[in-house]
């Protein structure tokens, strides 16, 4: 059997979804981080490396999609990115109300030089674009460098 138990053997897409350099200071979100293709693949794994930049350090990641293929398609006055969400559920029985949280991911260091995959995602095929923003969220006076490589999966693998 291939990858992900199909055959014939399909290859992982990877994709650079940021360049190793330093978080912005002060706890500031990435400004403008790149954008990915996902081609309405079916899912994606996140391979982080993260530096610290001191005792304490940690990073924040920030998954943003885009339901259009290009600039040009966002209605005038619409946003073109959608940061992910948490849902959490009313109490039942009876009418509730629940609430939906941004989402972002917090990974504190444990060493020096940190590697972690987060994913898989399910994009389910209906994600054609997203970006991953960052920030240091530990010591935000001093920032750590981060390096993500996304790894997308064929839809129904």
């Amino acid at each position: 059997m291939g990858a992900l138990g199909v055959w014939p053997p399909q290859r992982l897409i990877r994709q650079t979804a940021r360049a190793l350099a330093i978080l912005p200071p002060a706890g500031a979100y990435d400004a403008a981080p790149l954008e990915l293709e996902s081609g309405l693949l079916g899912w994606v794994t996140f391979g982080v490396t993260y530096i610290r930049g001191a005792v304490g350090g940690a990073v924040d990641l920030m998954i943003e999609t885009s339901p259009y293929n290009l600039v040009g398609e966002v209605p005038a006055g619409a946003q073109e990115w959608f940061t992910s969400t948490l849902y959490i559920a009313g109490a039942a029985p009876g009418p509730v109300g629940s609430d939906i949280y941004e989402e972002f991911i917090t990974y504190t260091s444990t060493a020096a030089t940190n590697a972690i995959s987060y994913g898989p995602i399910r994009l389910g095929g209906t994600i054609p674009r997203l970006r991953v923003s960052c920030r240091e969220s530990g010591v935000a006076l001093t920032p750590g460098t981060c390096h993500i490589t996304a790894y997308f999966a064929p839809y129904g693998a």
